[in-house]
């Protein structure tokens, strides 16, 4: 004899660990940065990084060096600057908040084919 109340069925456990399984696969894909991407530009394109109010997107630049390496066969160099201060001497004594600070400037230069990695410094220092 048929109740007339709603047939319940169970749905197999296998079937709901594997979609439970799939799901979470998939949710960790999207949310993971792509290896040719920064994680910047792996936000910006999915939409979920928002910065700068109404600034216009295109005029941030998340790329770093700031300039481009010069690149030669086997041998990239990379435009370098270090900044020292001189620890208690470097205070301006007549403005308050002001420091000076030295300025050093040269190349990175890394050789992929010997993994050797090299330091030239200009002869200026500001």
């Amino acid at each position: 004899m048929d109740s007339g109340g709603p047939v319940i069925r169970r749905i197999p456990q296998k079937a709901v660990f594997a979609l439970l399984f799939t799901l979470v696969i998939l949710i960790i894909v999207l949310l993971l940065p792509s290896r040719n991407k920064s994680s910047l530009e792996t936000q910006k394109d999915s939409g979920i990084l928002t910065y700068g109010g109404n600034q216009d997107d295109d005029d941030y630049n998340g790329t770093y060096p700031l300039t481009t390496p010069i690149r030669t066969n086997n041998i990239i160099k990379f435009k370098i600057g270090v900044v020292a201060d001189q620890d208690k001497d470097s205070k301006e004594k007549d403005k308050d908040y002001t420091w000076f600070s030295l300025l050093k400037r040269g190349y990175l230069t890394y050789d992929s084919i010997n993994s050797k990695v090299t330091v030239e410094w200009f002869d200026e220092v500001r």
